[in-house]
């Protein structure tokens, strides 16, 4: 079994979006891929990229009517994928922002079984964050989870989430909603999540290049002794908090920064000249040794 991959966007985020798609096709065979975007969104880049890689592509647009057209013009984009999230496709599928890179075999994640009871599986921030804990009525300050990588089965979590209640949550509740969606996805289906492990996820504060950051410290985060297995074997790496390789000065990148502008100069050099098929671009080879 395997997943259908989806992207939630708009025109800003769509070369992100590319680049994240065929590091996925590289690593993995998705079923398909969907793409939700408002109307007069141009994907031919999007639909050519997936016939090369032999993928069927579905073009979803917002519906007109839907309850995010309460929200303003510059929060909606964030919250497209809630709409995505409500799809009546069956099957599992994986919703990943687009400032995400596959760099590792996501195979393990069709083994696991989503159900009725814990229809969605996503990381948790692999920090505490009480807070979160307290706003949002959550089991522990580790159960906040971080929604760059949803790994969802739409048939059962049609039962649990709805647009409408999402929307209505957000208005009612904005001053506790600090990272908007994200932490209305976290109130509202809170219990309902499978945690998986931070390789599906790998954010950008447990990079080793933040390893003197406050949460990479085990005297006070009880989960930073699990970053350098993560690190190692990292699956989908999330730029989170703005840090694009390509806005970063060269000596801040690692491996993974340098895969995704490898990537990205081969996308520029396929649409300018033509030149290796984006089937023939490269995988991400893991180091033999622990690296950074």
């Amino acid at each position: 079994m395997s997943f259908q991959l989806v992207y939630a966007i708009d025109a800003a985020c769509l070369e992100l979006a590319v680049l994240s798609f065929v590091s996925v096709c590289l690593h993995s065979r998705p079923t398909s891929v969907r793409v939700l975007t408002p109307a007069g969104v141009d994907l031919s880049l999007f639909q050519q990229l997936a016939g090369v890689m032999s993928v069927p592509f579905v073009h979803q647009q917002l519906p007109q009517n839907t309850p995010l057209q309460r929200l303003s013009a510059e929060l909606r984009p964030y919250f497209y994928c809630l709409e995505a999230l409500s799809s009546s496709t069956p099957g599992p599928m994986l919703l990943l922002d687009a400032d995400t890179v596959c760099v590792g075999d996501l195979s393990p994640l069709t083994a696991l079984k989503l159900t009725a009871e814990h229809p969605i599986a996503a990381c948790s921030h692999h920090r505490p964050m009480p807070d979160r804990q307290l706003a949002l009525q959550l089991l522990s300050p580790f159960h906040y989870i971080n929604a760059g990588v949803l790994l969802a089965d739409p048939t059962h979590l049609a039962s649990q989430f709805n647009v409408s209640d999402a929307v209505r949550f957000f208005e009612q509740h904005t001053s506790l909603c600090r990272f908007r969606e994200q932490c209305v996805l976290n109130h509202l289906l809170a219990g309902r999540f499978q945690h998986l492990p931070a390789r599906y996820n790998l954010l950008s504060w447990m990079r080793y290049r933040a390893r003197r950051s406050l949460w990479q410290n085990q005297a006070v985060n009880s989960m930073a002794s699990v970053l350098p297995e993560e690190r190692d074997h990292a699956a989908i790496v999330h730029f989170s908090n703005g840090c694009l390789p390509h806005h970063l000065r060269w000596y801040q990148r690692d491996r993974f920064d340098r895969y995704w502008l490898r990537l990205r100069r081969s996308l520029q050099v396929w649409r300018q000249h033509g030149g290796p098929l984006p089937t023939q671009w490269p995988r991400f080879e893991p180091m033999l040794k622990r690296s950074f």
